[in-house]
């Protein structure tokens, strides 16, 4: 009998072994497989879109002095470089609007950092040439 439980014993741990090894495999797979939540919520969309309309407000504004000419006539240059980032952020929001709406879990992301990078550059080249922004 002891002869036959050793065996016996050394089955069961490489069967107990095996099946956590098994259980180890099937975790990364499902892990790998498995969807995740949109990181781009609707409030951190209202976000970036309430950062954009006081961009836009104060680019109008800025515009508007410009027109008049409160300011001196270089700003027409600085309005021509500030609007290369304001038509693509025009061009990408409704973009990010869609994937937020339809909840696509690779692509918001994708379009929530272009955004903000869009809004991040047109206010640095803003800050640059003197237009002022409010904080």
């Amino acid at each position: 009998m002891k002869k036959l439980m050793l065996p016996l014993l050394l089955a069961f741990a490489l069967f107990a072994g095996g099946c956590a090894q098994l259980r180890a495999v099937q975790d990364v797979v499902t892990g790998a497989t498995a969807t995740t939540d949109n990181p781009v919520t609707k409030a951190r969309l209202k976000a970036v879109e309430d950062g954009a309309i006081i961009a836009f407000a104060a680019l109008g504004a800025y515009k508007k002095t410009c027109e008049d000419r409160v300011i001196p006539p270089s700003c027409r240059t600085v309005i021509q470089s500030i609007q290369v980032y304001t038509i693509k952020l025009q061009r990408l929001l409704p973009v990010l609007r869609n994937y937020v709406k339809n909840n696509d879990q690779v692509n918001a992301i994708i379009a929530y950092n272009t955004v903000r990078e869009l809004i991040t550059a047109f206010r640095n080249e803003a800050v640059a040439s003197g237009v002022p922004l409010p904080q």
